[in-house]
């Protein structure tokens, strides 16, 4: 605790703040009112203390990203390739369809919402097309929001499908099952383009980029009570459904491994 008041200490000259405004480079615009109280010295000075973490993470942005985006589109075209030919299509058509969807969802995820926001973070120029068209900033801001989630709830879909092709095997066989895989990705698709909208009125991923890069939106609405449904909608409750999925089909897995022994130990010991 000392030591902490003593750096504190030398961070004033009576009451005036020794570390400037410029070590926080991530604001754009210096020449904004009330930056010294909305920034105060203490804030700046934990930020200095950030700096090699932070340092760290812009490296992974700038460099990893691009390879994470290139082979991501790259491995998830074939895995699509794959899945369409008539040989896997039809071993479990339904599981087929979820997982061709899930690959176009991811590839819209790594092109819309980490290759934009790395060509509008290292590129100003493409960074002012979206300034400076209202169209383009609502698309970016709808379309990052709308894949992202339409891939969480797909992968939702995919766990629970996966369970039902265990526990009922023969139904997926079944003309209907692949009806109701497309049904439930049409459903999904719609359900996660209504409340992506919602960003054209308030803040998502576009106005909270890790890119930091000039945002469009300059004033967030407040969401109010219903920010806890779309936090709910977005995070925990299709973690909760992953999860009991995953535990229904170790359950079942175990209990069937158990099964094929007895029933192994009854036909040696039948002979």
């Amino acid at each position: 605790m000392e030591e902490n008041d003593e750096v504190m200490n030398k961070t004033f000259i009576g009451e005036e703040c020794l570390i400037p405004l410029e070590v926080l480079d991530f604001i754009k615009n210096f020449n904004q009112s009330d930056l010294e109280v909305i920034w105060p010295c203490q804030v700046r000075h934990y930020w200095l203390s950030l700096q090699p973490f932070v340092q760290f993470v812009r490296i992974l942005l700038a460099y990893v990203t691009p390879f994470v985006i290139f082979f991501g589109v790259i491995l998830n075209a074939i895995s699509f390739g794959m899945l369409s030919k008539p040989i896997l299509r039809f071993c479990d058509s339904g599981l087929s369809l979820y997982l061709r969807a899930l690959a176009i969802s991811d590839n819209a995820v790594l092109i819309f919402d980490y290759g934009v926001g790395v060509a509008r973070s290292n590129f100003s120029a493409f960074n002012t097309l979206f300034m400076n068209s209202k169209f383009l900033c609502g698309i970016n801001s709808v379309s990052m929001e709308f894949f992202q989630i339409t891939s969480t709830w797909l992968v939702v879909s995919l766990t629970w499908a996966r369970v039902a092709a265990i526990i009922f095997p023969l139904q997926t066989f079944n003309k209907n099952h692949d009806c109701s895989a497309i049904i439930v990705i049409i459903i999904l698709t719609c359900l996660s383009l209504i409340v992506s909208l919602t960003k054209l009125y308030c803040g998502g991923y576009e106005s909270d980029s890790v890119f930091e890069y000039v945002t469009c939106q300059k004033i967030v609405i407040p969401w109010g009570i219903p920010m806890y449904f779309y936090i709910a909608f977005c995070t925990w409750l299709p973690l909760l459904f992953i999860f009991i999925g995953n535990v229904l089909l170790i359950c079942h897995m175990r209990k069937s491994d158990v099964i094929h022994i007895q029933l192994t130990r009854k036909h040696i010991l039948s002979f």
